[in-house]
């Protein structure tokens, strides 16, 4: 797993070392200064730094700090970042991150151990570095908080994390929310961190050279910044173009960028809409109910069978996972008592979501039936068919109504009049493969309903067949933008933060036993392909801490998945007796043809 890693010469006192992650290396005098800190780069380096500079709390580009070589290093970290470098298990025992999290910034990429910094760096700070001058700036797009570094040595060498990489490419897109006030949450704010990521490009632009935490050394800071600031806003302008957020904020986007917007219409007779609740009855007053997170649905649906509207509850199908959609299943089902139902991909992040590290998640709720995709069912006269129907999530689903007269699609959020609901990349909406939209618009197209239905609006709506021709185009254009923004091998790398990922991600385990974890991986490429991957653990021991996965092409983002499932590979921990923080953590370090990928999933184990 360990190789010597490549070093290129910058100035007269600066180099880099890399293995598809960079540590810079200031060295004079006899002594070593390191700017970011990968694990595995500073273990291939050899280099014994006599202080480590940490521009953001990510352990993905920081991780070497809780591996210090014997003796005393100086550690210097953004003030901004304290308590994320002092207490990182507080972020995983707070339980508004793992469930209702509508929060982007900080996310779950924090030290493994607490870590004691020396100095706690601020925006406009300057260290002298035997008589080499180092400064700091706050900068923005990425990570909120971070800080980019000024080394002036015979000439100026930038230092950034990931606001930039190669030929003006962007390596995670989905770290780019929040950034511009009016915006409702971090949830809904794809992108909207661009302007003030150009701004940070252009402070950077008039370096010498300018390292980022990956890639190669950008010898021409200006023309990699000004392309990859033509690429992000062609982007942008796609995206903004077919974007819920036109139907949902009114003027928050650009209104000249806005395409089209559907035909709206009205539910029939026997569909009542309360909050994100649809209730559906049938000529004998039955009901059937279509997701259920909100308090006002309960109420409503108390109501009709009160005021005689409903005799009784046959059934309850949920479209995904969101707090908003399945909060309150836990009293519905025991008020009511009858059978909840959802496709697999929601079923299992329902069923247990703290295992997944996903936004919004739901109360648990175990006792939750699978409905097959694509299986039709009868009931009260009407016909119901379910589908997996990965738009605004990936686990979500949608129901199919039919009255022998109408036709309406429950598509939970996915759609809007304008367009799609994918402002939230952690939701996990894939571009390639003919998953995610266009799975979705492949069903729309081929069963054809009067109306769409999404759970928040009080109007159904219809595409027109050149509406769908538009949505279809506008996606593949977006495929084609990001491929040339993303350095990865495919679009998707740059949206999914979870293509890696351990599960679960929160779990108990007893202190002094072993515990099972599992690495799964999503295929985001056309041909099969290959990652290496090294566990490191907080405390305790991996039985088999090394392994090689296997991706076959474009799997479906789940394990479980009944047509392309997500490899998995499970591996045993043997927990420690006690830990300091009553937390351990996991980590995942991946490898692909043959580069160093940085830490780039984690679980964390609370012993009990």
């Amino acid at each position: 797993m360990q190789n010597k890693a490549n070093y290129t010469q910058i100035s007269q006192h600066v180099g880099v070392y890399h293995n598809g992650m960079n540590m810079v290396v200031v060295s004079k005098n006899g002594r070593a200064l390191a700017v970011h800190c990968p694990l595995y780069t500073m273990l291939d380096s050899g280099v014994k730094p006599d202080i480590v500079v940490c521009l953001n709390y990510r352990s993905s580009i920081n991780g070497g700090v809780t591996r210090l070589p014997g003796g005393h290093t100086v550690v210097m970290a953004p003030a901004s970042f304290k308590d994320y470098f002092t207490f990182p298990h507080h972020y995983f025992l707070d339980r508004k991150n793992i469930l209702h999290n509508y929060s982007q910034h900080p996310d779950y990429d924090m030290p493994a151990k607490p870590v004691r910094a020396d100095i706690w760096l601020n925006n406009g700070d300057c260290v002298d570095f035997e008589g080499i001058r180092l400064s700091f700036m706050e900068v923005k797009g990425d990570t909120v908080g971070e800080l980019a570094c000024l080394i002036h040595d015979d000439i100026d060498v930038g230092v950034c994390c990931d606001l930039i990489c190669g030929d003006g490419q962007v390596p995670f897109l989905y770290q780019m929310s929040g950034g511009s006030k009016g915006w409702p949450l971090d949830y809904h704010s794809f992108l909207r961190a661009k302007d003030g990521w150009a701004d940070t490009l252009g402070r950077l632009t008039g370096c010498a050279a300018l390292v980022p935490s990956r890639g190669g050394v950008i010898s021409d800071p200006a023309a990699a910044a000004a392309k990859a600031r033509e690429r992000l806003e062609r982007l942008y302008n796609n995206y903004a173009s077919v974007s819920a957020i036109h139907f949902y904020f009114g003027d928050i986007l650009p209104k000249e960028t806005k395409l089209f917007t559907a035909e709206l219409g009205r539910f029939p007779d026997n569909i009542t809409r309360h909050a994100t609740t649809v209730i559906i009855r049938s000529a004998n007053k039955r009901g059937f109910i279509i997701d259920c997170g909100q308090i006002r649905g309960m109420n409503e649906t108390a109501k009709m069978i009160e005021d005689g509207l409903i005799t009784g509850i046959d059934g309850c199908f949920i479209t995904h996972y969101h707090d908003d959609h399945a909060d309150f299943l836990t009293e519905f089902s025991q008020k009511y008592n009858c059978p909840v139902w959802a496709c697999e991909s929601v079923a299992m992040a329902i069923r247990r979501p703290e295992a997944y590290n996903l936004p919004c998640g739901c109360e648990t709720f175990t006792d939750v039936q699978i409905w097959p995709d694509g299986e039709r069912r009868e009931w009260e006269g009407y016909t119901l068919r379910a589908f997996e129907f990965p738009g605004q999530s990936l686990h979500h689903d949608a129901l199919l109504f039919d009255d022998g007269g109408t036709r309406v699609l429950f598509g939970g959020d996915s759609f809007s009049p304008t367009g799609f609901d994918d402002y939230c990349p952690p939701n996990r909406n894939f571009v390639t493969g003919g998953r995610g939209f266009f799975k979705c618009l492949d069903l729309v197209e081929k069963y054809r309903p009067d109306w769409i239905a999404n759970q928040h609006q009080s109007q159904p709506f219809h595409f027109t067949g050149e509406q769908l021709r538009t949505l279809r185009d506008t996606l593949a254009r977006r495929a084609e933008i990001l491929a040339g923004i993303s350095p990865w091998a495919s679009a998707d790398h740059a949206l999914d933060p979870y293509w890696v990922r351990l599960y679960p991600y929160v779990s108990g385990g007893k202190a002094g036993a072993a515990h099972k974890l599992a690495l799964q991986a999503t295929g985001h490429t056309a041909r099969r392909s290959e990652i290496t991957v090294k566990i490191e653990i907080s405390a305790g021991t991996v039985k088999q801490d090394a392994f090689t996965v296997t991706l076959p092409p474009y799997t479906d983002g789940y394990n479980t998945s009944p047509g392309r499932p997500d490899p998995s590979v499970e591996f045993e921990v043997e927990l420690p007796g006690h830990a300091d923080t009553g937390v351990v953590f996991a980590a995942a370090h991946v490898w692909m043809d043959g580069e160093y990928l940085g830490e780039m999933s984690r679980a964390a184990i609370k012993l009990i």
